[in-house]
């Protein structure tokens, strides 16, 4: 018996460090970062950033099929030490050294593909790449738009997280006079400032993909291209068998579907822990259960989906909505969800920059760095106090993880103080601005005015989407 146990045991350590092999020891693409301007025509001026780090093969190549009547003009490449050079036609044979520095498209049966060469191995690189996607918007009957795929699936390896930023100088895009969708991915896609903003929310698989569907009005821009049919034709095919189809139903096979690319690490834990997998099971149903019969739950399902960030973008008056609604579950706010919040509006605003933190040389993981570049315009008292109270406690207005992290333990009497700060603040604001009654500066004992119950609408329905 005890022999068996060993050769288990063996085996599982064997299973274990092949997969931590096959985890750490491949080409990694950490992120790839889109940006696509709309052009008059119709056209797209892209550029791509890709943070990887690659230990073996001699390319990156991306390729664009399904291209209708598109093309790629003025395709470039460089990285940390300048611009690439290009290889025409591109060699898909040529070695490491030969690729290096070297960019080119290979026109494959399929479509082209933008290659470009893997310059060193095992260290962290940052590529450039340009381009100009010519016919992306089309002109249909009742609106203009594109239903284009950005980033592929089967890509080997899958980019880790993707982003992607959609935008036409000179105009505000918003839900009045654009629509958006976006496939293959966990994530989300929203307006934003007048911009279209797009993230993935779950780790980025080798079966993802980032398929962005866009419609404009008339009369935003002129494309030369015409599509077939109408817009909403498109929109109504696009959607069957995605989330936005109401009909579909992923169920246990959805579940199953999901796991198919997951770490080794993962199968070898399904295959091994049954019971906590049923465990899990039945929590999840539980906690399904216990939402479908809340009335918090329904009465959020009736709202209609709205993508423009609600309340001018105030951290203050969406949190006091999203308490409110949950009061009877919830009786404070997670001081780090608020904190967290700051520092996505802090980076919107450009008042802060983030970036990894360089390694010690003593084998620790690397710490990521806030740098605070301008103050930003404040929402509230908090939000003031805590920017001036973290750039006090940074050096020269660089913040790392080990400062924030001992501030946070030695000073929570700080944070707690502003939190009740806001509280206070909070309740006493909404009821200044005519959201809400109440004789005390408890959430219980506040109402909403009809103005009120219509901005906790809002915002509730931008949680929904």
């Amino acid at each position: 018996m005890k022999n068996k146990l060993k050769k288990l045991s063996l085996f599982l350590l064997i299973l274990f460090i092949f997969s931590i092999v096959n985890v750490f020891g491949k080409t990694e693409i950490k992120k790839i970062s889109i940006d696509a301007k709309i052009n008059d025509d119709g056209s797209l001026d892209i550029t791509e950033v890709w943070q990887a780090n690659s230990d073996n093969g001699t390319e990156f190549y991306i390729p664009k099929q399904n291209m209708r009547d598109m093309t790629i003009e003025n395709f470039k490449v460089s990285d940390e030490n300048g611009p690439y050079k290009e290889m025409k036609p591109w060699d898909v044979d040529k070695t490491l050294e030969e690729k290096s520095g070297k960019f080119g498209i290979n026109e494959s049966g399929s479509g082209p593909e933008l290659c470009f060469g893997k310059s060193e191995y095992n260290k962290d690189k940052t590529y450039t790449l340009t381009y100009k996607m010519t016919n992306a918007v089309q002109a249909f009957s009742d609106y203009d738009g594109f239903n284009i795929r950005f980033v592929n699936d089967k890509m080997d390896p899958a980019s880790n997280d993707i982003f992607i930023k959609i935008y036409r100088d000179g105009t505000e895009l918003s839900d009045k006079n654009a629509g958006i969708w976006a496939f293959g991915f966990k994530g989300s896609i929203n307006f934003l400032g007048g911009q279209i903003i797009g993230s993935n929310s779950e780790k980025f698989f080798s079966r993802n993909n980032l398929t962005v569907l866009l419609r404009l009005d008339k009369g935003i821009i002129n494309p030369i291209s015409s599509g077939s049919g109408t817009f909403e034709k498109m929109r109504e095919m696009a959607f069957e068998g995605s989330s936005y189809d109401n009909s579909k139903s992923d169920g246990l096979l959805g579940f199953l579907r999901n796991l198919k690319g997951s770490s080794p690490l993962l199968i070898v834990a399904v295959l091994f822990t049954p019971l906590v997998c049923i465990l899990i099971f039945l929590f999840l149903f539980v906690t399904l259960i216990s939402m479908l019969t809340s009335s918090q739950y329904r009465s959020l399902k009736k709202l209609d989906y709205k993508r423009e960030i609600p309340q001018n973008g105030s951290l203050l008056l969406n949190h006091f909505f999203h308490l409110f609604h949950r009061k009877n579950a919830i009786t404070g706010l997670n001081i780090s969800y608020l904190i967290s919040a700051d520092f996505l509006k802090w980076m919107k605003d450009d008042a802060v920059l983030f970036e990894a933190g360089d390694e010690n040389g003593k084998g620790r993981a690397k710490e990521d760095k806030m740098i605070f570049v301008s103050e930003p315009k404040y929402d509230c008292v908090f939000e003031e106090k805590l920017f001036k109270f973290l750039k006090d406690v940074s050096k020269d207005d660089v913040l790392d993880e080990r400062d924030f992290n001992y501030s946070f333990r030695r000073r929570y009497s700080i944070y707690k103080n502003m939190m009740e700060a806001f509280d206070k603040e909070m309740i006493r604001t909404t009821k200044e601005m005519g959201f809400a009654t109440g004789s005390k500066e408890k959430m219980s004992k506040i109402k909403l005015t009809d103005k009120g119950k219509k901005a906790r609408d809002e915002s509730l329905s931008f949680k929904n989407i």
